[in-house]
């Protein structure tokens, strides 16, 4: 049995409980909690969830956003967490999974909370060599966010308490995103964060060296992040640091994705720009999802401001991009007036 939801017992059921009511053939629980490795942070003997709740529900014809969004709602205000990520396929969907992270991830180390207990047999077989050099991309769309919404508005200031530990996780984040660039890279994908550390170690540590030492760090704060005070010159240093080894990591990952050598920043947005994928969501959202026409944009606009980082003459060119997602903007926006405007902060 899953440790991690006998302890929020009463989390787990309330949230059971409720989704039955949607009348699904099974509800899965997925990503970190779902493999009994989530993130907890603990304050004055009280614990509380910190990474999101991950849940996709197995349906037999698809729940329109609407009663899934007065769901998310209602469990937002019972579960104290951040987010809660509600999804949903068909058997049939289950079917035709392909080779991905997230399918690899569901099939063999996701927790089943209600019904079916057999329901994931329907996905085909996954072997680890046949995951697609795509999904770095996918992981760099989601992992850069956390260089930029892992502290809240306002700049850069010590941290303490919730927000360091908050900080800690998502950096940890960042540092199990590059060694699973690595690992797919090179055929060896797990699931378990101890078991990337493990296989890491084994096979590539010595090629890695800034990267290598924040294993422990990466491993402290995936799990149980520390509430003690983080100062200023300590949290730029971890900044300046991963997204340095971030972009290194990332370049020879996306080399492999899009099959040609790519160095730095300016060649991932160049790539970017040339993804047919990637423009046709772009040309769709502008025809057919108003509110989501800027996502093309703001992906550009991170890598840029994330990139400055390590680069100061890649500021312009995220003040360029932001320009184009906020046209209002007439000044010289700030790197926290661009940082606060394209991620969703929790603070």
């Amino acid at each position: 049995m899953n440790r991690q939801i006998q302890k929020f017992s009463f989390e787990f059921e309330y949230l059971t409980n409720l989704l039955t009511s949607l009348d699904p053939i099974s509800i899965i629980l997925y990503g970190s909690f779902g493999r009994g490795e989530g993130a907890i942070y603990s304050f004055k003997k009280e614990d509380k969830l910190l990474n999101d709740i991950d849940i996709l529900l197995i349906v037999k014809k698809k729940i329109s956003d609407k009663r899934i969004k007065k769901i998310k709602d209602k469990l937002l205000k019972k579960i104290d967490v951040e987010w809660i990520d509600i999804t949903q396929k068909t058997q049939i969907d289950l079917k035709n999974s392909n080779a991905s992270v997230f399918n690899y991830d569901l099939k063999y180390h996701s927790t089943i909370l209600y019904g079916d207990v057999n329901i994931l047999n329907l996905i085909p077989t996954i072997k680890k060599h046949r995951i697609n050099y795509n999904e770095i991309k996918i992981l760099f769309y989601s992992r850069i966010w956390c260089f930029l919404g892992s502290y809240k508005k306002g700049g850069i200031v010590n941290l303490e308490g919730y927000e360091a530990a908050y900080f800690k996780n998502q950096m940890a984040k960042v540092i199990y995103a590059m060694i699973d660039v690595i690992l797919i890279s090179n055929n060896k994908y797990v699931s378990s964060y101890y078991k990337k550390i493990e296989v890491f170690k084994e096979f590539f540590s010595a090629d890695y060296d800034s990267l290598n030492s924040y294993l422990s760090y990466a491993l402290e704060n995936k799990f149980s992040p520390s509430s003690d005070k983080i100062l200023v010159s300590e949290i730029r240093s971890i900044l300046s640091d991963l997204a340095s080894e971030f972009f290194k990591v990332f370049s020879s990952g996306l080399s492999l994705a899009y099959n040609k050598e790519i160095n730095g920043p300016e060649q991932i947005v160049r790539a970017f720009k040339r993804d047919h994928r990637l423009l046709i969501k772009k040309w769709m959202f502008n025809l057919f999802k108003p509110s989501r026409k800027n996502e093309f944009n703001e992906l550009i606009c991170r890598t840029y401001l994330v990139g400055s980082i390590i680069n100061k003459d890649l500021f312009s060119q995220a003040v360029k991009y932001y320009k184009l997602i906020n046209r209002e903007e007439r000044g010289n926006p700030t790197y926290d007036d661009i940082r606060v405007n394209i991620v969703k902060l929790i603070f």
